[in-house]
């Protein structure tokens, strides 16, 4: 996986990541890049990244990424140290404060 592409951002577009892709974290992701934002969204559950909006996954600017959100090997093959904003949305509270101490590490 490549950074995330800043020649066809908008002015004022963040690139984000959102770890978890429940509910939550779909909506999120769609809403984000709704209103022009870069999105990568990490979730160990192929099923779940699968209910992504289409639309902007095909165009290319929700990525699915299969993989832990708390690895630090799946945070880089994300391109953590290239976003904007950084959203744990995992079902579980652990988990996103693991996620977030590992995204602050990194980054």
């Amino acid at each position: 996986m490549t950074l995330f592409d800043y020649s066809s951002l908008a002015p004022g577009a963040k690139r984000v990541i959102v770890v978890g892709c429940g509910r939550l974290g779909s909506v999120l992701a769609g809403e984000l890049a709704e209103a022009g934002h870069r999105v990568r969204v990490i979730d160990q559950n192929r099923a779940a990244l699968d209910t992504l909006p289409p639309g902007p996954v095909s165009d290319g600017v929700i990525t699915p990424v299969l993989g832990d959100g708390t690895s630090e090997a799946d945070l880089l093959r994300a391109s953590i140290r290239d976003v904007d904003l950084f959203i744990a949305a995992t079902g579980s509270d652990s988990t996103n404060a693991l996620a977030a101490q590992m995204a602050q590490y990194l980054f």
